[in-house]
């Protein structure tokens, strides 16, 4: 049995780099492709729809007895930084918040 001598090492490294320029343009990353179509979509602003500003539920005229000495249910819920600017807005008037 006879071992055939493959290239050398020499011959293989020229035989890869030696690739035309052509070649080297016909292949293509299709993963870095889609990657910069991706990153286009990020970084490209998007036109948001301008929401009417929410009303307050519990109106400019309620006063921190009338809402929080009652064992009532609010009409509808409180989103919770309303209440909280409710209450540090009451604090502050009564000085009770620093």
């Amino acid at each position: 049995m006879q071992l055939e001598a493959g290239p050398s090492t020499s011959e293989a490294i020229q035989h890869t780099t030696a690739a035309t320029p052509q070649e080297h343009e016909q292949w293509i990353n299709p993963g870095l492709q889609r990657w910069y179509a991706e990153r286009k979509e990020w970084t490209t602003p998007t036109v948001q729809p301008r929401r009417p500003p929410k009303r307050n539920v519990l109106g400019m005229d309620a006063t921190y007895d009338e809402l929080l000495t009652s064992n009532k249910p609010f009409a509808e819920s409180v989103p919770l930084t309303e209440m909280v600017e409710f209450l540090v807005d009451t604090w502050i008037q009564d000085s009770m918040y620093d």
